[in-house]
């Protein structure tokens, strides 16, 4: 009786290796197969990522860049203006001291 017990048990024992090794080997394929998933996916982002960059955010840089290049030169005519009606300031200042010290003298 203990023998076949023994048996009994070792039949057991064997059938639950047996399925225990079965179950342990669809895990690793389940993993491999969830790790490659993961991976093409994050290769997809990645490519949609460069994508984006590439082809959108590389052209509105350079929309940017134009315009800074415009803005700067748009402001340095305006600068020029500037200077310009500032000089034409001081001339008139001078020109009315000039015409206050000529009133003076013929009064």
């Amino acid at each position: 009786e203990i023998q076949e017990f023994q048996v009994s048990m070792s039949e057991e024992m064997q059938v639950f290796k047996t399925s225990m090794k079965q179950e342990m080997q669809e895990f690793q394929i389940s993993i491999r197969r969830e790790l490659h998933e993961t991976r093409v996916s994050l290769k997809e982002e990645i490519e949609a990522v460069r994508y984006t960059l590439e082809n959108d955010t590389h052209r509105r840089i350079s929309i940017i860049a134009e315009n800074h290049i415009n803005l700067n030169h748009k402001l340095s005519i305006i600068l020029e203006h500037q200077k310009t009606d500032e000089e034409y300031w001081l001339k008139v200042d001078i020109l009315m001291d000039n015409v206050r010290e000529l009133k003076a003298k013929t009064a």
